[in-house]
């Protein structure tokens, strides 16, 4: 199990103008080249490298359907402004780490490896994408119709379903990312050792091992979109003569 933590102490004038640009690309639709509605990094003094950056939300309003904003100086709006971007979480994990064991009974043999990490920050961008920038004039995820604000009075996560608009990085969409997974699964069987012998080896074992099995994760968002992933199933067969 490890835990890293960094801090950023001092920046160079590349990495200020660095931080304006992304300001600016942050207000551009993808559709012009920009990052409208995707959280860029950004270097601050003091801050950790991976700080997730956004303007702070206090959700959907419940009477009209529009998003509340929090302001640097604590003031609440309607109005979205960059230049209320803070530091709304951290990416960096507080452990991570892997664990696994071995059980053997009989003949039988079975190897688990799992790895896991607690602590960080993440933001869903499935949520942004496939629910709330989604058009409802077309075929979509059934969050859009079931999870967004429609009539005064509803207490919902996403904002109203009429709006079209692209909704820009905001602190409604970190969540904490926790996971447990369990990378691999390696079951043998060793053949006895009477049967082995008619056949002139010394031993003969049957193996499968199954990759990616299984992940428990507090965050519900597609994977494989930029680094690809399969799970695998392998069945062996190893003789010692």
């Amino acid at each position: 199990m490890v835990a890293n933590r960094n801090r950023i102490v001092r920046i160079s004038n590349a990495l200020k103008k660095y931080n304006d640009k992304a300001d600016e690309l942050q207000s551009v639709d993808q559709k012009d080249g920009g990052f409208k509605g995707i959280p860029l990094l950004r270097y601050n003094e003091g801050q950790s490298i991976n700080a997730i950056y956004a303007v702070r939300s206090l959700g959907i309003d419940p009477e009209n359907g529009r998003e509340l904003y929090v302001k640097r100086d604590g003031t609440l709006t309607y109005d979205y402004d960059k230049r209320d971007i803070v530091v709304v979480g951290n990416a960096d994990p507080k452990v991570n780490g892997y664990f696994g064991g071995t059980f053997t009974y009989k003949r039988f043999n079975l190897t688990a490896n799992f790895e896991t990490y607690f602590g960080g920050d993440t933001y869903n961008q499935t949520l942004v994408d496939r629910v709330e920038n989604a058009d409802a004039r077309y075929n979509v995820d059934k969050r859009v119709f079931e999870g967004k604000w429609k009539q005064s009075g509803d207490l919902t996560f996403y904002k109203n379903i009429a709006d079209l608009g692209t909704t820009e990085v905001n602190s409604r969409f970190v969540q904490k990312d926790n996971l447990l997974n369990l990378q691999s699964l390696y079951l043998s069987y060793d053949i006895d050792q009477k049967y082995v012998k008619r056949l002139s080896m010394s031993n003969l074992r049957f193996g499968v091992t199954a990759n990616d099995v299984a992940r428990w994760s507090s965050i519900k968002q597609e994977r494989g979109i930029d680094y690809p992933f399969a799970r695998s199933i392998t069945f062996s067969v190893n003789a010692t003569f």
